[in-house]
C-alpha cells in the first residue's frame, strides 16, 4: 500500500485537528448515548457511566446539586442530566 503525504499551511492544519476533535466527540457521545446506557440510573450505575468512583460520584451530587429523581426514597439519574452536569463544568 502506498502513502501519500500533504502538508497543510499551518491555519488550515489547525482548523482540520479541530474538525477532526469535534468529529470524535460526538462520535463518543452518540456511543455513550445509545441504549446501552438506561435513561434512568441508580447511583452505581450512574458512576460507572461518569466513570468516577460512586465517592466521588456522591460527592459530586452533594457539592453540585447533580440533578436527581427521588421518588419514596429511591433516586435515580437521569443520562441526560449526567450529560448536561459534564458539559457545564467543562474547561
Amino acid at each position: 500500500m502506498q502513502t501519500v503525504e500533504m502538508r497543510l499551511p499551518d491555519d488550515l492544519q489547525g482548523a482540520f485537528l479541530e474538525l477532526a476533535r469535534n468529529a470524535f466527540q460526538v462520535v463518543v457521545s452518540e456511543n455513550r448515548n445509545s441504549n446501552q446506557v438506561p435513561e434512568y440510573m441508580d447511583a452505581t450505575t450512574a458512576s460507572k457511566y461518569l466513570n468516577v468512583s460512586r465517592n466521588t460520584f456522591y460527592k459530586w451530587v452533594k457539592l453540585y446539586s447533580v440533578p436527581l429523581v427521588d421518588i419514596d426514597g429511591i433516586k435515580r439519574y437521569r443520562r441526560v442530566d449526567l450529560d448536561n452536569f459534564m458539559n457545564q463544568h467543562k474547561n
